[in-house]
């Protein structure tokens, strides 16, 4: 995967993504506090965050090149639920990956791990903004904290030319003590690929957000209490790669916390608290993912079928 780089994955790969990534957040951020407060914001305060937007979107409109994955070919997600054997694999230890900091006078702090493992990293930090809470801060006055860490799976070579189906889950825990700031937590998976351990690895995408909450949450609107700040999800992952007869296939699975703050601090629970985990659902299964090959004459023939049976028109009573 390129001379001195034996992940696949440059830094300059992850500047970009982390980059990518942040600017969609911020984007999100504005739109969600612009779609409530737009109608009562003076003038030149809605004038400066329609501005942000704006260039927001022009950086999200740049050629994103290996950003954008690959969608999914449905013969493909066919043929997994016929026969086939599928086999697993472990996860190597996540490694360190990008982190970004506001770097500002008043602010503070940074998301690290504590334990980087196969297949998992449990992490703890206490990013802070030391402003006072203001009204009149808006989300594009925040201040920003990203972490990620990414492991790299490389597959047995191929045994023919075909496509590489992985599946396996990314369960996230984050606990947070109070008190609570004013800002967003959002976490995310994301997964990247190459057809052979000497190419980059590329095409990402994100495949869910664990975490995306408002910080403090809103309460329920039922009871009118709020939450306790315990959160996270299990998402589960799958897809496919395109392989050649001999050729290793590569994923790349990256996982990324996301803070932004207008006052406050976040202060993550200590070690086990906060962590994801690469496993299948199976218990006991933490730290493996499943694959199978499926040769591109099986994948032509169920194609064939799907085609057939979409165009086939069915028989209507009373044809001659």
């Amino acid at each position: 995967m390129g001379d001195g780089d034996p992940t696949g994955i440059t830094i300059e790969a992850l500047a970009r993504l982390i980059e990518y990534r942040l600017a969609a957040a911020k984007l999100d951020r504005l739109d969600r506090y612009l779609m409530d407060n737009l109608a009562s914001l003076p003038t030149e305060v809605s004038n400066r965050l329609l501005a942000a937007r704006d260039e927001l979107l022009a950086e999200l409109r740049e050629p994103a090149g290996w950003l954008i994955g690959q969608p999914a070919r449905r013969e493909v997600e066919a043929a997994i639920r016929l026969i086939g054997r599928w086999y697993t694999i472990p996860v190597p230890t996540l490694r360190e990956g990008s982190r970004q900091t506001p770097g500002v006078s008043g602010t503070e702090g940074v998301i690290e791990a504590t334990y980087l493992g196969p297949g998992t990293v449990t992490f703890d930090g206490e990013p802070t903004d030391r402003r006072s809470p203001d009204p009149d801060v808006t989300p594009a006055d925040a201040h920003w904290w990203v972490t990620n860490w990414f492991a790299v799976v490389r597959f047995p070579p191929a045994p023919e030319s075909g496509y590489l189906s992985y599946r396996f889950e990314v369960d996230n825990r984050i606990a947070v003590y109070p008190p609570l700031p004013f800002g967003t937590l959002r976490t995310a998976v994301m997964v990247g690929t190459a057809g052979d351990v000497a190419d980059r690895i590329g095409n990402w995408r994100t495949v869910g957000e664990p975490v995306h909450t408002v910080l403090p949450p809103p309460s329920d609107p039922l009871t009118g209490r709020v939450p306790p700040p315990f959160f996270g999800a299990t998402v589960p992952v799958g897809g496919h790669i395109e392989v050649e007869q001999g050729h290793r296939a590569a994923l790349g699975v990256l996982v990324e916390v996301v803070v932004s703050l207008t006052s406050g601090s976040v202060r993550f629970g200590t070690v086990g608290e906060c962590d994801f985990t690469i496993r299948l659902r199976e218990a006991g299964s933490d730290s493996l993912i499943e694959y199978r090959f499926d040769p591109t004459w099986w994948i032509a023939a169920v194609k064939d079928r799907l085609d057939l049976d979409r165009t086939a028109a069915p028989a209507v009573a009373g044809d001659h």
